[in-house]
C-alpha cells in the first residue's frame, strides 16, 4: 500500500508530503527497510535538495541491511544525490561501486 501510495504522491508532484509520510510511517515500522529505500530514491529524485542528506543517510542504511538487488539500487541514488550536489568525486565512488 505504501509503494503504490509513494509512487502515485510522486507522480502528482506532492514530494514534502510524501517524504514525510513515509518518514512516519517508518518511524512506527523501522523493521522494513523498503521505506527508507523509497524514501532515500524518491527524496533525490524530486530534487528537493534539503532531504538529499537525510536521503543518502538512508539509503547507506539500505546498502547495509538489504539484499544485493536494492544495495545496487541504493548505490546508483546516492551516486545521483552527490552528482546532482556537484560532489564529482563521490559521485564517481558510488557510480563505479555500481
Amino acid at each position: 500500500m505504501t509503494e503504490l501510495y509513494a509512487k502515485a504522491s510522486f507522480k502528482n508532484g506532492k514530494y514534502r508530503r510524501l517524504l514525510n509520510h513515509l518518514q512516519l510511517v517508518y518511524s512506527e515500522c523501522p523493521n522494513f527497510p523498503v521505506l527508507l529505500y523509497l524514501y532515500g530514491k524518491y527524496a533525490i529524485k524530486s530534487d528537493l535538495t534539503e532531504f538529499f542528506g537525510s536521503a543518502i543517510g538512508a539509503l547507506q542504511q539500505v546498502m547495509q541491511s538489504s539484499v544485493a538487488k536494492r544495495r545496487n539500487a541504493a548505490r546508483f541514488f546516492i551516486g545521483l544525490a552527490y552528482e546532482k550536489l556537484k560532489k564529482i568525486e563521490k559521485a564517481h565512488f558510488y557510480f563505479k561501486a555500481f
